[in-house]
């Protein structure tokens, strides 16, 4: 084959390439471009832990408590050491239950409320006072049954759920109760309410007293549910067989902290 004949056919394919789409050139005669899903960036991490420990310039914008942290969600009104708060308490009650000697914790108490206008120094709200829940702010008041002696429904217990010990106008909402309680409230703190009080967190016709002070104050709160509270000096018992302490989340959830194996009057089970 010539020179001019090689030349000639070397212009026939540059014309031929030249005039196919562009695409279609990529396509058949480009290598395929590969991706890679992106990585970590250290800087962005930097600033979500700014904001989440609310540090930097950006943690005004980090002000949601229920935000999601390195796959992690606290739940509103949690404390953050709940679950060492939440020990301490079980060892609380079941010695209180079971009249043991008083312990001491790491936990100290948080603060204490009493909100019995009484006056009698022997009544059972006081029994706790030398000797508070642990981890938490102590609650004493009394609480209205919420059924009769006969058995019935106590018509005024929704309304009117606490009661300070004085006639006429002893009897407080749910509301003024959270007002009363309010000075014992440090702001920032999230201390769980301990309700030394009797069926705080019994139900009645869908209303649980315990449940809508953990909503009104978007605080852990703990309750005795179906039982009075036998006040002791180590601590309150629960006097109904079944009776048994809850902690009321703020979302309107509750989960069983403890609940006795005996009650005053009743055998422990072998």
């Amino acid at each position: 084959m010539s020179v001019i004949q090689t030349l000639s056919r070397v212009a026939d394919q540059i014309v031929k390439v030249s005039n196919r789409p562009l695409a279609q050139v990529a396509s058949q005669e480009s290598p395929a471009a590969t991706f890679e899903a992106s990585k970590g960036c250290e800087v962005a991490d930097q600033q979500r832990a700014l904001k989440k420990f609310g540090l930097g310039p950006a943690s005004q914008a980090w002000q949601n408590p229920d935000v999601k942290f390195a796959g992690q969600t606290r739940p509103k009104g949690q404390p953050e050491n709940w679950g060492q708060i939440k020990q301490d308490l079980v060892k609380y009650l079941d010695g209180a239950q079971d009249r043991r000697a008083c312990t001491r914790f790491a936990n100290g108490s948080k603060g204490y409320a009493l909100l019995d206008k009484s006056g009698d120094i022997m009544d059972a709200t006081r029994a706790s006072e030398n000797y508070r829940a642990p981890g938490s702010v102590t609650v004493s008041m009394h609480g209205v049954r919420p059924r009769l002696t006969s058995g019935e429904i106590n018509p005024e217990r929704n309304r009117t759920p606490f009661w300070d010990g004085t006639e006429p106008n002893g009897l407080r909402t749910t509301a003024e109760f959270v007002e009363l309680l309010r000075p014992a409230l440090k702001e920032g703190d999230d201390a769980p309410l301990f309700l030394n009080i009797c069926n705080a967190g019994t139900e009645s016709k869908g209303i649980i007293p315990a449940a809508d002070v953990s909503r009104r104050t978007g605080r852990y709160v703990i309750a005795p549910v179906d039982s009075p509270i036998l006040g002791t000096g180590r601590g309150p018992q629960l006097n109904n067989e079944g009776g048994q302490w809850r902690v009321f989340h703020p979302d309107g959830t509750s989960e069983l902290l403890y609940k006795p194996t005996s009650y005053p009057g009743w055998k422990k089970p072998h």
